[in-house]
């Protein structure tokens, strides 16, 4: 490419504002000790400093000393090109290397300010689907853990256990009906409540236990196993008359209401 060709092609610009390809940049510094490249390097480098300038934009020293370190070697090197390129004439036809540069820079600050923007905004996105997927990930398989720890429980529970069923039926005339599993030897309790009616969320139904014609909190039930063919496990116990089910607000009492009574059996 002869040195006019290179001047007018746009590379030089690119070069100085960092954006050039390999191969350009390898085009730019095979002709770098031409005169008139290293003039028109020059004229680039001062219009875009004053662009800057322009822009408001401070254009700190050491920037400007590597920038002329990179186009010169040293800044001794770079006065002596200016110095030969003065008695150097001009190209008859000329382009004004001071707005084209300007309208470079500008262009290519935008572009790469506005590329930047949408790179973070997408980036943030990106980041952001990627913490999301991994909370939910994480929650499913915290969920799915506890599942199996919960499946292994009920599977002992049965295989090792003494398993004895008392079915509890409504009472005063209420509605529903439940089955408690109870291992006679560790005095575990579980209980199937798929009959009972499901509650609102300000409520649950509670267990109680008959000892020593006393009520014992064995636990609330959750409400999500209402109406579901699922299991719940709740305290252990031992000496156990009776069980009763009674409704009581959300987190259960420390004593049963009474007039709450749902369901109830005898051991």
């Amino acid at each position: 490419m002869k040195t006019n060709e290179l001047i007018e092609s746009g590379i030089l610009e690119t070069y100085v504002m960092g954006a050039a390809s390999p191969e350009e940049r390898a085009l730019v510094e095979a002709n770098i000790n031409d005169p008139l490249i290293r003039q028109e390097l020059s004229e680039i480098e001062n219009a875009l400093i004053n662009v800057a300038v322009k822009m408001e934009k401070d254009v700190p020293a050491d920037v400007k000393n590597k920038l002329e370190a990179t186009l010169f070697g040293t800044e001794t090197n770079h006065q002596a090109a200016n110095q030969e390129t003065k008695v150097i004439p001009m190209t008859p036809v000329k382009v004004n290397w001071m707005a084209r540069a300007a309208s470079v820079a500008l262009l290519l600050s935008v572009g790469l300010n506005l590329f930047q923007f949408v790179k973070h905004g997408e980036t943030k996105e990106k980041l952001a689907a990627i913490e999301n997927t991994n909370t939910v990930l994480a929650g499913e398989v915290k969920v799915v853990k506890q599942d199996m720890i919960f499946y292994e429980t009920i599977s002992d529970f049965f295989q090792r256990g003494d398993i004895k069923m008392i079915q509890l039926d409504a009472v005063n005339n209420k509605q529903g009906d439940a089955m408690i599993f109870m291992d006679a030897k560790s005095g575990k309790v579980a209980i199937k409540a798929n009959h009972l009616p499901v509650l609102d969320n300000d409520h649950q139904y509670q267990l109680w236990a008959l000892v020593d014609g006393k009520p014992v909190d064995m636990g609330v039930i959750p409400n999500d196993v209402l109406g579901k063919d699922q299991l719940a496990m709740l305290k252990s116990i031992s000496g156990m008359q009776a069980f009763a089910i009674t409704k009581e607000p959300y987190g259960g009492k420390a004593s049963p209401t009474l007039e709450e009574m749902v369901v109830m059996g005898n051991v």
